[in-house]
């Protein structure tokens, strides 16, 4: 009889081998073979099982039988029904099912269904925050963006490449027809750029700078072809922009300095320079110098989960600098020994930024109480020269007489100057 039931499909509404030792493969096995794609017009209703009525008859055995959430899984029963959806063609149903209980497993499976095309994915336009939709026709789909979003929150600030190895594959959905690719494709580049903003990662991201100023390509141009960029020049030059003013906005002004850099804006990263060099000369003297926070190294993870530095000469390591004299210095060298870079900065701007860092000298020298040279420094910079000894003597007699006269003024406003400016002025008159 169960070679019959086989072969014959008799009794097609009693699925099951009775009589005979079986386990749950057999009964799966039977159900498959049973099932045949045939046109209803033409069957007997009595006779009829098709792929969508397994389908129904496998949701209907998840229903009774199967734990429906963690929490009444006792005995890891829901990979086998996980299975059962699988096998029956039922993917976004499994991928859905299995996602609470095993996330990481569920997130995996989907992206080789999508691999293959398998997996139906909402649209992002129109899909909520639900992981599991139905489409206007009724059938399920799969918030495969941002699935993939949210598993990248357990990694992305201590892999950030890692975390744009998976977003990137939200563009495998670029290929759909109509509006639907071009919208996937978006949700890709959009994914991209809240992760840069986030993580400020910004010399693995979007790029560095070498020694000589020219760029180092940061991880998303590297895959510019897996995330379906065209013209990979205007996705990372509009990125870079947005980073550059949120980090401008914040304070950050090292990572200001590279995102400028990268996007060619030299010019802007001269004035970013000049107004922190400014801030830092304007504190007063024995104050504690002022400190940037310095661009997060471009550093790898090597085998053992350790830091990997890059090679030595590899970048300028604006993640080194944290002194605005120091980053300013840096950034006009190397523009002034590059046409490239010269040719984009205005003249106004040059001339300010060489002013200021000649002040900063000149501060530097005050603080260390060298007078003779602090004075050279400065006539120098007015553009007069120190000619003989007479002159000399002129000008040391002059700043005595300034000294002796600003002492006797301060006298009278003693309540109105910090305490370390009356002993300066006591100091001079006296040396």
């Amino acid at each position: 009889m169960a070679c019959y039931k086989i072969i014959g499909r008799c009794e097609i509404n009693n699925r099951s081998l009775e009589g005979l030792k079986s386990d749950i493969h057999d009964w799966i096995w039977l159900q498959f073979n049973l099932a045949r794609e045939a046109d209803r017009t033409v069957e007997f209703a009595s006779e009829m099982y098709d792929l969508a009525d397994l389908q129904a008859s496998m949701r209907e055995i998840g229903t009774k039988h199967f734990p429906k959430s963690p929490s009444e899984d006792n005995n890891g029963n829901f990979g086998m029904y996980f299975y059962l959806l699988a096998l029956s063609g039922q993917f976004e149903e499994a991928v859905a099912y299995l996602y609470p209980f095993s996330y990481v497993d569920a997130v995996h499976f989907a992206l080789a269904l999508e691999y293959y095309g398998l997996l139906r994915p909402s649209d992002p336009l129109t899909a909520d925050n639900e992981l599991r939709s139905l489409d206007s026709r009724g059938r399920t789909q799969i918030n495969f963006g941002r699935m993939l979003g949210y598993y990248t929150r357990d990694f992305r600030a201590a892999n950030v490449e890692a975390a744009v190895d998976y977003l990137a594959l939200i563009c495998l959905n670029s290929d759909l027809p109509g509006e639907s690719g071009r919208r996937h494709a978006n949700l890709c580049h959009e994914a991209l750029r809240e992760l840069v903003l986030e993580s400020r990662e910004f010399s693995k991201l979007i790029g560095d700078i070498r020694p000589d100023g020219h760029r180092i390509k940061g991880a998303i141009e590297q895959r510019g072809a897996l995330v379906g960029l065209s013209d990979e020049d205007d996705f990372v030059h509009t990125v870079t922009l947005q980073a550059a003013s949120f980090a401008e906005e914040t304070g950050r002004t090292t990572d200001a300095v590279l995102l400028y850099h990268l996007a060619g804006e030299y010019d802007t990263v001269v004035a970013i320079v000049s107004r922190a060099l400014s801030e830092a000369i304007a504190m007063d003297i024995g104050e504690s110098p002022m400190v940037l926070v310095p661009v997060k190294p471009r550093t790898g993870a090597s085998a053992d989960g350790s830091a990997e530095q890059p090679a030595a000469g590899s970048s300028l390591s604006l993640a080194a600098i944290d002194d605005p004299i120091e980053l300013a210095r840096t950034m006009m060298t190397m523009y002034e020994r590059d046409a490239m870079f010269h040719r984009g900065i205005q003249e106004q701007n040059k001339v300010a930024c060489r002013l200021l860092l000649e002040l900063s000298s000149i501060k530097a020298l005050v603080e260390a109480r060298q007078w003779a040279q602090c004075l050279d420094r400065d006539q120098l910079l007015a553009g007069h020269f120190t000619g003989n000894e007479t002159s000399r003597q002129m000008l040391i007699d002059q700043l005595r007489q300034m000294t002796l006269d600003l002492t006797a003024y301060t006298s009278q406003l003693r309540y109105r100057f910090p305490p370390h400016l009356h002993e300066a002025l006591a100091r001079a008159s006296a040396e």
